[in-house]
This record gives structure tokens, C-alpha cells and sequence, in this order.
């Protein structure tokens, strides 16, 4: 690394000193070009960074886009950009935002933006896996952690995984039974045979633990 960019003193940007976040001990920068730790020497590098992240993403597919963007701006950055997912086949539309949200660390912080996007889309071709449709059509979910959430599971090894994965002094694990057409999407990207289910279709959940 350029030893230069942090010794030569300057000033930042105008339009970046907005995301600099000094409220904590530790000062961080975080841009959706760029998050990182924040010191006055390192104005040099972060005008620079961020110019040239700024340059590299022009003309790019916005798939390509979303990989250079900060993941904490990902979900902003993609409704920003609606217009440009709209004209992608649906399936591309499913696939792009089913990665963001795989991606997301805690995507239940925006759960109404998310239903919002989901019911935007249409349908979700992962209904129509071989997997899902061999499904009956009354299944049982299983979800680690608080009740206000998206995700669940049919495996309850992973739900006591995500359950306990925190540490907290009462794991809670959730259980419910549901149609299999209350289901708004479906992927095991990760291995976690994760459902995505709307609120609004949970009726008695009980406790599993």
C-alpha cells in the first residue's frame, strides 16, 4: 500500500464529511463506497478510495454494483436503483435479491422495506424447486431468536443453532404450522433450508424449547 496516501495531510472531501461517525470511542467512516476505521491522516486515502470506487462503478450490470457497495448499503443502494432491477428477467430479479438478502446480517431491521420488495417481485421462482414442491402442503417452521423475523426453517438443529449462536441467557425457539402457499420465498443458499414468511400469515406460534 501507498505509505503516501496516509502521510500526505489534507483535508476530506466536502461532500464526505457526513459520514464520518465519531459518536463512539473508536471514529469510523462509512460510506456506501467504503466503511472504515476513521483518523484524520487517512483523508488522502478515503478521497481518494471513494473517487475511484465512484469511477469503477459507472457502466457496471447492477449486479456487479452491488458487489462493490458497502453490504450495510446494499439493500438502499438496490432500491435506489428499482428502475434498473425492474428491467432484469424475473428470474434475475429473484436471484439478485435473494443474495442481498442472504448477504443482509440482520435484514429483519427493515422487515417492512423487505416485504414491500418481495411483494414487488411476484411470485418467487424457488416456489416451483422440485424441493419445495414435494413439500406437504401444511409445513412446520422453526425460528431461533425473537418472533419478528422473515426467516425460518424446517430444520430445527439450524434454528437451535441461530437460537444459541448469541449466547443469551433464554434462547427462544419458535415454532409454527403454516400452508405451504403462505410461503413468499425459499432458498438453501447457505444450508439453512431458509423460508421467508410474512407476519401476517403466523398465526399461534408456540415455543419449541
Amino acid at each position: 500500500m501507498n505509505t503516501d496516501l496516509f502521510s500526505t495531510p489534507c483535508k476530506l472531501k466536502p461532500e464526505l464529511q457526513q459520514y464520518v461517525d465519531d459518536s463512539d470511542d473508536l471514529a469510523m467512516f462509512r460510506h456506501p463506497l467504503l466503511t472504515s476505521l476513521y483518523c484524520p491522516e487517512m483523508n488522502n486515502y478515503i478521497n481518494k478510495a471513494v473517487s475511484a470506487r465512484e469511477q469503477h462503478i459507472k457502466d457496471k450490470s447492477l449486479s456487479m454494483q452491488l458487489g462493490i457497495v458497502e453490504r450495510p448499503f446494499r439493500l438502499e443502494y438496490l432500491l435506489n436503483k428499482f428502475d434498473e432491477l425492474s428491467q432484469l428477467k424475473h428470474l434475475e430479479q429473484w436471484e439478485l435479491v435473494s443474495h442481498i438478502w442472504i448477504d443482509s446480517e440482520n435484514p429483519s431491521v427493515n422487515l417492512d422495506i423487505w416485504l414491500w420488495l418481495f411483494n414487488h417481485l411476484g411470485t418467487s421462482p424457488s416456489l416451483s424447486d422440485e424441493y419445495f414442491q414435494s413439500l406437504p402442503e401444511r409445513i412446520t417452521l422453526y425460528r431461533g431468536g425473537l418472533l419478528n423475523g422473515l426467516s425460518w426453517t424446517n430444520d430445527l438443529t439450524k434454528a437451535r443453532w441461530f437460537a444459541n449462536r448469541f449466547k443469551p441467557e433464554n434462547p427462544e425457539i419458535w415454532q409454527i404450522t403454516i400452508n405451504k402457499s403462505d410461503v413468499i420465498h425459499f432458498t438453501d443458499e447457505r444450508n439453512e433450508s431458509e423460508f421467508i414468511v410474512s407476519p401476517k400469515s403466523i398465526n399461534h406460534p408456540i415455543r419449541a424449547n
